[in-house]
């Protein structure tokens, strides 16, 4: 079992596009990621409180933007011409038009508080829809790792080498993630999670009836389990016992909580310059979703 007929490598050229990573080192991207965790809160909060609510809560979640680099929240307002947006590179909220993508208004977080970001958010879509969108954003009760910004501290963009590098993170998991989904046209569409702050895509198995088993494909900046950036592909329900298949491309298994293969962020950029870090990631994703789909069938 293959992620497609002929391969992921063979059937696209990941390393077009890729973006070198390595600087700074993966381990030292903690506090830039964090700031960006709690920021793309407020982009979630729109979404939240304005926007149709789904089943899934995908309302909620961010989507990446090949060649602009920002995240991009779900439309809204009455005529939904109206897009949330974060630039992790830049550290800048925006508010987008939704009909051609043009910058309408931006607010730059770096010695701002999430109180201001917040705030600047609600009046930012109050005064686009002539007051059909007020009031305050709700905030979601998500359990995010501490930081100061979370307890009322400033953004801080005093490392803007650290937060370009968050950003080539995202931008190579976009465009890898769109590839897989290319391949495996049952994927669902590939998001950004403010809960957790990973980008991924989940691709639907068949299974008994009451049970949609599922593999999880997709990269995280870093969290409790591994503090550096590292590629994921899971299976849920979490299989009991199983016997775990061999993996190429450095992965190994975590087993921990969850069940899943993972690349970390370091044995990626130890693979070489942007064209070996692609194909280390292309070798990992060949071999870990065929074996995760394995433990599940």
């Amino acid at each position: 079992m293959s992620i497609s007929s002929e391969g992921l490598q063979n059937r696209f050229d990941l390393g077009a596009g890729w973006q070198e990573v390595g600087s700074p080192v993966p381990g030292a991207l903690v506090d830039a990621k964090l700031q960006l965790h709690w920021a793309a809160q407020v982009v979630g909060a729109v979404g939240h409180t304005f926007g149709s609510p789904k089943p899934d809560d995908s309302h909620t979640a961010l989507r990446w933007v090949a060649g602009s680099d920002m995240m991009v929240g779900e439309p809204v307002g009455p005529a939904r011409t109206l897009q949330p947006a974060l630039v992790p590179a830049r550290m800048l909220l925006r508010l987008l038009s939704s009909a051609d993508g043009s910058v309408l208004e931006e607010f730059a977080l770096s010695g701002t508080t999430l109180d201001q970001a917040y705030t600047w958010m609600a009046q930012a879509l109050e005064s686009h829809t002539g007051g059909d969108i007020s009031g305050e954003l709700t905030r979601r009760d998500y359990d995010i790792p501490d930081h100061a910004v979370g307890r009322g501290g400033k953004f801080s963009d005093d490392d803007r080498r650290a937060m370009a590098e968050v950003g080539r993170w995202f931008a190579n998991a976009g465009r890898v993630l769109g590839l897989v989904l290319r391949a495996r046209r049952e994927a669902k569409p590939v998001r950004v999670w403010p809960h957790h702050f990973d980008i991924g895509t989940l691709i639907p198995l068949l299974g008994p009836v009451g049970e949609e088993p599922s593999v999880g494909v997709g990269m995280s900046p870093g969290d409790h389990t591994y503090p550096e950036p590292f590629w994921y592909v899971t299976a849920w329900p979490r299989p009991e016992n199983p016997t775990l298949p061999r993996l190429a491309g450095k992965g190994h298994w975590h087993t921990e909580g969850w069940t899943g293969a993972v690349l970390l962020g370091t044995d990626c950029v130890l693979a070489g310059r942007g064209p070996a870090q692609a194909a280390l990631v292309g070798q990992f994703l060949e071999s870990a979703i065929p074996a995760a789909m394995t433990l599940l069938t």
